[in-house]
């Protein structure tokens, strides 16, 4: 039996992750989605495929499209892209970056039947949680004045906000040390199955 209560419900604050440098957005990783699906009851169906353009001269995946079709409920598309600094560094294949976009849009047409949604719309409170007190002489307005974050859009079409070689240096310096970090053995661990 499909239990949308569960279905939909927020997620919990221990799986929400802070967007990585550069990011706007909190996210839930890929696999707590499907984890939420499959402990729902819904029968779904997921259909992916890359999208392709021409990135200096060669044909690269840039993105890709996703239908997710949830039995009783209906069907929704999301799509997901590659960010341009990936096509530029060789530590990234389009396998890897298939892998990426095919994660973003399958959180992207989740979000449509409301699952995730409110890492989107900037609630990621459940009910109880929203009327939690908290620390003593914490209050809701210092709450929510440490949520806050200044974004500011910058046109990178511009020729002064367009990055130097050394910030580029940089961003692939701390690309380097990313990658090299999540291949730490220390780190990983039997799965629990």
């Amino acid at each position: 039996m499909v239990d949308t209560n569960k279905l939909l419900s927020p997620f919990p604050a221990n799986l929400v992750r802070k967007a990585p440098a550069g990011k706007f957005g909190d996210y839930v990783p890929h696999a707590h989605y499907v984890e939420r699906l499959r402990d729902s009851g819904v029968q779904y169906n997921w259909e992916c495929e890359p999208v392709y353009s021409t990135y200096k001269g060669e044909k690269r995946i840039v993105g890709a499209k996703g239908t997710i079709t949830i039995e009783g409920m209906g069907s929704f598309v999301g799509f997901g892209d590659i960010d341009t600094f990936k096509l530029d560094n060789v530590k990234f294949n389009d396998g890897s970056n298939l892998k990426d976009a095919e994660s973003d849009a399958f959180k992207r047409a989740c979000m449509r039947f409301g699952l995730g949604v409110e890492l989107w719309s900037g609630s990621t409170q459940s009910e109880e949680e929203s009327t939690a007190v908290g620390p003593d002489g914490y209050t809701q307005e210092m709450a929510e004045a440490d949520a806050k974050v200044e974004v500011t859009k910058v046109d990178m079409r511009k020729k002064e906000n367009k990055p130097t070689k050394e910030d580029k240096q940089r961003m692939n310096d701390i690309m380097d040390d990313i990658l090299n970090a999540e291949g730490n053995d220390d780190d990983l661990k039997e799965a629990p199955f």
